[in-house]
Parts: structure tokens; sequence; C-alpha cells
């Protein structure tokens, strides 16, 4: 193999089972792995930095000499429970939404849910970390990862991303999925996707490795089974699709990005 790949991976918990395969697989002198929050991890693909990366999904349209690879992706078939917004009001009287600075395909779903399914018009106003703990008056805020975990019973109202998706769409929502640059051999996908695989395959396994440094705060096996599905399957690419539709309104976009069998 003659050059090393470089892997840019979101370092949030759902990412965790990936990250097991990766590093049980894959040999450090033919692979690299850098973590980074998911707006960090498009830019470095963006900037050519990784060969490899799992990007949030509203980074692909600008995205050049990648393509879409492995048969996983990071996604919810219904409710996902790290992606939500929080009120102390219903999503009919809020005014403005705070958005996470972390991931841009949150944003962008959020807003498209709230032109297309909630029928609201808010303001918008960018975040500063912290923000989290301090919603308030007729305020919302869309939050996402391992910040969730903290603010689960803390405001009124939660309305969980994927599962106001569903309701809009009836499909799954993808949050990220991994690409790779042309640079990147068959040989190298092929051991690329046996690492993921491998860690798909050993959930239980990779959660020990990580389950101490969440401690009571999160039903790290519940989170799993019920709420993150990694399989890119059809109906996770319709979704996909249909939700780069929506962002570009461009149809022909969708179509050129995804292959759906």
């Amino acid at each position: 193999m003659k050059n090393k790949i470089n892997i840019a991976a979101v370092s949030y918990l759902n990412t965790k089972p990936f990250l097991y395969g990766i590093k049980k697989c894959l040999n450090t002198a033919n692979f690299e792995l850098n973590l980074f929050a998911p707006a960090k991890c498009a830019e470095t693909i963006k900037n050519k930095q990784a060969e490899i990366g799992l990007i949030p999904v509203a980074a692909l349209p600008e995205l050049k000499d990648y393509r879409i690879i492995s048969n996983f992706c990071i996604g919810s078939v219904e409710k996902v429970d790290s992606v939500c917004l929080y009120s102390n009001q219903p999503i009919n009287k809020i005014t403005n939404i705070e958005l996470d600075f972390e991931s841009k395909t949150s944003v962008n779903l959020v807003k498209i849910l709230a032109k297309k399914h909630w029928e609201i018009n808010p303001s918008w106003s960018a975040s500063i970390p912290g923000f989290e703990q301090n919603i308030s008056g007729t305020s919302g805020a869309v939050v996402i990862g391992d910040k969730t975990f903290a603010i689960k019973n803390k405001y009124a109202y939660t309305y969980d991303l994927a599962s106001e998706w569903f309701k809009f769409s009836g499909l799954p929502f993808v949050f990220a999925c991994w690409v790779a640059s042309n640079k990147v051999t068959e040989e190298q996908e092929v051991l690329f996707n046996k690492a993921l695989s491998l860690g798909i395959n050993n959930i239980s396994e990779s959660i020990l490795e990580f389950k101490s440094s969440f401690g009571k705060q999160i039903d790290v096996e519940h989170y799993f089974k019920n709420c993150i599905s990694f399989d890119f399957d059809r109906n996770k690419k319709l979704g996909l699709q249909l939700f780069l539709n929506l962002l570009t309104e461009n149809q022909q976009l969708g179509k050129k990005l995804l292959s759906i069998s």
C-alpha cells in the first residue's frame, strides 16, 4: 500500500463503534485517524487534509473530487435523542431559534422543518459555547452531540429533529456519511469498510472502552440499539436524497451524489 490515508472522523459518542473498528483493524502505518467536531471534519475534507471523512451531509454539495463510500452512516430511523430543539415554549410560540455552531446539517434540517413541517417563521441566531444552558423566553435552541445528554430534562419542550423529519417525510434521516477522495484505492476502501463492519458488528465490545466516561448520564446501549442506525440502506439514501433536494432546490444534485438501488 503506497500512500498513507488520513481519516477524519467525528468525535461524538455516536461514532465510537466506527472508531473501535478502525483502531482494531487498520494498520497505523497505512491509516491515520484524527477526530473533530462535525463542521471541522467537513473543513478538513474540503481543504484536502484528509482522504476519508465522516461528513455532515449538508456539506456534501460543497465537495469536489469526493465520492460517498461504505454501507454505513450515522443515521436514525426515527428518534435520535442527540439532535434536538429545546425550548420552554411549544413550537408555535417560538420566535427565535439559536443554531448549534458545530454542525451545518442540523442547522439546515431545522430550517427545512420550520418552513415545511411546523410552518413557523422564527428569527435565527448564532450560538456561542455554553448556549445550551441558557435557553429562555420564547427562544429555542438546536443542540447536537454529546452535550445534549446533560440537558435531557432541563427544558419544558424537546423536539427530536430526526423524529420530526420522520413525521414530515416518512423516511429515516442521515446525519453523516463516509466520503473518500479519488486518491483512495479500491484496496484501501475494502480495508476501511472491513474496519467499519468490525466495529458495527461488535458494538457491545466497543461500549466497554468508553462507557465509564459517561457514567449514569446516558444509557449507552439503549442509545445505540434504539436511536442510532448505522446501515446506509435504501430508505436512508432516499431520505438523504430528499434532504439534499430540499437543501439545494436542485433535483439533479441529489441524484448525482447518490446511487440508490
